[in-house]
């Protein structure tokens, strides 16, 4: 059960045994990771809003060409969604992306 409201401050989760403290940087680590996951994606960072009922995960990336966005977003906002409930029972509202490029890789003579 989510206690806290206030928009980066860590949220505060009840158990059993007493209130659990999770910092956003620990949600954002977990979606990192996830993110950095797929071969795919370049540059991802990751933000954390609360809410009173859960949090809100934000995801910036860009992404390699001929990639299926649409399908790597939908795949991507499962995957995020799952593991931070898994790991932390923290609700997950809702996962945001936003594609900002299309990243080209170099050639090796453009590397020279």
């Amino acid at each position: 059960m989510l206690i806290n409201s206030d928009e980066k401050s860590p949220i505060e989760i009840k158990t059993e045994g007493g209130t659990l403290e999770i910092t956003p940087q620990t949600l954002e680590s977990i979606a990192l990771i996830v993110t950095k996951n797929y071969v795919s994606i370049c540059n991802p960072t990751t933000k954390m809003i609360t809410k009173k009922d859960g949090v809100i995960i934000c995801v910036t990336c860009n992404v390699l060409p001929n990639t299926n966005i649409v399908e790597l977003e939908k795949e991507l906002k499962t995957k995020i969604k799952e593991k931070i409930e898994v790991q932390t029972s923290a609700n997950v509202i809702e996962v945001r992306t936003k594609v900002k490029d299309i990243k080209v890789e170099k050639s090796k003579e453009e590397e020279q």
